[in-house]
């Protein structure tokens, strides 16, 4: 029992002496290496992204339901499908973190990895038009 127990012992050493190595290697990396989270074209993006789904549920309201103060429910569902796609692009980033690391402890730490810098991009891409959305949508519904 003894001989298993230091066996286990120095395989956690080991493999913790690995993360740790990976970590440093991580960190050496990334230092002064900035790169802004945001480009102009991620801004227009967002931006035409924002009033192509405002368009879009003014139509439906208008048309489908006959009356531009339903329109702002369908703003409601455009910004829940967008915070859902913001939490599940969150999830495949964490899987993506626990899969570096090799560790479950490590999966909120940045890898900063081309991989974890698109998924992060493209998350608030989703995830800002999904609130201003919302915004409009509540201001909507109190106005019409």
């Amino acid at each position: 029992m003894g001989k298993e127990k230091k066996l286990r012992q120095e395989q956690k050493e080991i493999h913790n002496q690995k993360l740790h190595d990976k970590i440093d290697e991580v960190e050496s990396s990334s230092k002064g290496s900035f790169t802004p989270l945001f480009n102009w074209y991620d801004y227009l993006i967002m931006v035409v992204l924002t009033a192509i789904i405002i368009g879009i549920s003014l139509l439906i309201g208008y048309f489908v339901f006959t009356k531009p103060s339903r329109s702002s429910w369908v703003m409601y569902s455009f910004s829940f499908v967008g915070f859902l796609i913001y939490l599940i692009l969150g999830f495949v980033r964490n899987r993506h973190a626990i899969a570096f690391w090799n560790d479950t402890r490590m999966r909120y730490r940045k890898t900063h990895t081309p991989f974890e810098r698109i998924i992060n991009r493209i998350r608030y891409i989703i995830l800002i038009p999904a609130a201003v959305i919302l915004i409009i949508a509540v201001i909507l519904s109190f106005t019409i």
